[in-house]
């Protein structure tokens, strides 16, 4: 494993989190009710005026909110798929400090300052970040 397989790995957890908020505004969108009045009359006489009002919703909004939630289950089985792979990798590594990184880092999705006070005990924003840089240089 690489380390750019890892970065790959945050990448698709975004991508998951931009789906989801992309599908509440399509949800939202779907469920708003349009509606509008028109003039009309009798077919036969007396041909008498009246006003009709018609509502509805818009269905390509909920087009496009399934078409989401398609994508969004197989970016979640990639992704579930990619977790049990960087697990796997983790319990190779001989190193905790480097298996700590990588888990709050890559899985958990922490910040390097985060990352380095968690492991570290103070927030440096380089220790943690060289330390995977040099490990992966080396393997």
């Amino acid at each position: 494993m690489k380390i750019t397989d890892l970065e790959e790995y945050l990448k698709l957890k975004n991508e998951i989190k931009m789906l989801e908020e992309r599908i509440k505004k399509y949800e939202s969108k779907a469920k708003q009710v349009i509606s509008d009045t028109v003039k009309g009359s009798r077919l036969c006489a007396p041909y008498d005026e009246h006003i009709i009002t018609i509502t509805g919703g818009d269905e390509s909004n909920w087009i496009r909110m399934m078409k989401c939630r398609l994508i969004l289950a197989d970016r979640k089985e990639r992704a579930e798929a990619k977790t049990l792979e960087i697990e796997i990798f983790i319990d190779t590594i001989k190193s905790s400090e480097i298996r700590q990184i990588i888990t709050l880092k890559y899985l958990e999705g922490r910040s390097w300052p985060a990352v380095s006070k968690y492991v570290y005990g103070y927030p440096s924003e380089n220790r943690a970040r060289m330390r995977i840089t040099r490990f992966f240089a080396e393997n």
